[in-house]
């Protein structure tokens, strides 16, 4: 029977069994069957790496042509500030809740030499964020931006 539920992991659950059956009172199902927590990791292994390479090319023949103080890189993301972990390890169903959605966008941006680095960019929901009291001055530290959404907008852009 093991031999059989053995050979219905590896052809169904893709796990490769390097241990064979040991009594259950000496061992657990996890290490038996090589089970963890694993988390799966976005689209990386569809993307076409040969058009990545020629892509990349082409862009270091463009910007051979300026200096490095003179090319920008800017990134923006979102932070999920109230979002829990997306995944836990339990001995018995663990009830599930509904994810946050409370997010702040934070934006990044320096030169390519790096002697040009700006102020993070953060955009909030709150116009005056109550957690940090009335001596708030984000102006020392960040250009600070709200709307409703948290979202970058073409106006905060210009900026």
């Amino acid at each position: 029977v093991m031999k059989a539920k053995t050979g219905h992991f590896e052809e169904n659950c893709y796990i490769v069994c390097t241990r064979r059956y040991v009594s259950p009172s000496r061992v657990t199902a996890c290490t038996r069957w090589g089970i963890s927590h694993h988390r799966l990791h976005g689209e990386a292994a569809s993307a076409d790496m040969t058009a990545i390479a020629a892509r990349r090319a082409e862009l270091q023949q463009t910007l051979a042509g300026y200096s490095p103080d003179d090319i920008y890189n800017f990134d923006e993301t979102g932070l999920f500030y109230k979002l829990g972990p997306s995944g836990t390890l339990a001995t018995a169903p663990v009830a599930g809740h509904k994810k946050s959605k409370e997010r702040i966008t934070v934006a990044l941006f320096c030169n390519a030499s790096g002697t040009d680095l700006r102020k993070p960019i953060v955009i909030a929901h709150a116009k005056r964020p109550r957690c940090f009291g009335k001596t708030f001055q984000p102006a020392l530290y960040t250009e600070y931006f709200s709307n409703a959404k948290a979202w970058m907008t073409s106006v905060i852009f210009q900026d």
